[in-house]
């Protein structure tokens, strides 16, 4: 399915849609049976065989038995009593699953398979969408200022795969909350289609150093300001951190050699003679979240350790750092 479809999926079956359903109820019930009319024109007979598999981590509970992982096992739980008649499977990746995340700093990381005949049915939608409300908790136990929600694709995308929905070099270090040992998907002709995320990046950095605000990811309508003008934007400066810590792994996704996010950051600094200071800050500012006061953090409040290791002037940087990505990319 093409990306504008997946864009309205994802929305409608997360708690971004509940101002719908507060202020025009009756149009929730729109929004199920247009998608499920989309599925249904495209239709189950569109299915390719499956030529590809990648092989799974294994999901062992006793792995996730620290207190601060609750919310893995609440979403492992739930998973199992109520979402597997509507998922083709649901996995957990990133750091989450490779078990080097940092309390506080990292999210939880997800990638659900909507089944068709789930996909092609507004009831079952609208089902599956309240237990994925319900269940999107669960994300936030774990972190409070995870900015996104479920990702959601659906048993359409498996036979016809793009590298742009989740890499498939990273589906070897994910597992299957329903045990699965295997992924299985048919490649497209393309598997890596152009995306250019790195210049998408520039666009947003380049309005952030016009403007003095990051216009991406507001909380109440409050976004993110250059030289920390307001200091009660915490939400907001992880979405800032979370974009520049992701460039190295956009640059490899745009030149068609996807990696791993966690080995990115060498491998870049490998491959590219560039200024990394803004990247190396960063980074540090995640290995010291986990001694950050969390009454701080629950204020919504940037700690004063955060502002004095990323310094002033942080949107420019940022620019610079994203042009020069740039810069490479369309010199490679």
């Amino acid at each position: 399915m093409d990306s504008s479809f997946n864009k309205l999926l994802n929305w409608f079956l997360s708690p971004k849609s509940i101002y719908v359903e507060k202020s025009e109820p009756w149009n929730i019930e729109v929004f199920a049976k247009s998608i499920a009319s989309i599925a249904n024109c495209h239709g189950s007979s569109h299915y390719k065989e499956f030529d590809s598999s990648v092989s799974l981590s294994n999901f062992k509970k006793s792995d996730y038995s620290e207190p601060e992982l609750k919310p893995i096992l609440d979403l492992y739980q739930y998973a199992n009593n109520n979402l597997k008649e509507y998922l083709v499977d649901l996995l957990i990746h990133g750091s989450v699953s490779t078990l080097d995340y940092s309390y506080g700093w990292s999210d939880l990381d997800t990638y659900l398979v909507i089944k068709y005949d789930v996909l092609s049915s507004a009831d079952k939608l609208l089902n599956l969408r309240s237990h994925l409300i319900v269940a999107y908790n669960f994300l936030i136990d774990f972190d409070c200022h995870q900015h996104h929600g479920f990702i959601i694709i659906s048993e359409l995308d498996l036979h016809e795969y793009h590298n742009k929905l989740l890499p498939v070099e990273v589906l070897p270090y994910s597992k299957s909350l329903f045990h699965f040992s295997e992924f299985k998907y048919t490649r497209p002709t393309n598997l890596y289609a152009d995306t250019y995320m790195v210049k998408s990046i520039c666009n947003l950095f380049q309005s952030a150093c016009e403007t003095g605000e990051l216009r991406h990811h507001g909380l109440n309508g409050i976004y993110l300001e250059e030289n920390f003008n307001n200091i009660y934007t915490m939400y907001q400066m992880k979405y800032f951190l979370s974009v520049v810590m992701t460039l190295p792994s956009y640059y490899y996704s745009d030149i068609g050699k996807p990696t791993y996010k966690k080995f990115s950051f060498q491998q870049i600094k490998n491959d590219l003679d560039l200024n990394f200071e803004l990247l190396d800050k960063c980074s540090k500012i995640r290995l010291i979240w986990p001694t950050i006061n969390q009454n701080i953090l629950s204020r919504n409040m940037i700690p004063e350790e955060l502002r004095v290791i990323l310094g002033p002037n942080y949107f420019s940087r940022a620019k610079k750092f994203s042009d020069e990505l740039l810069q490479s990319i369309e010199g490679s």
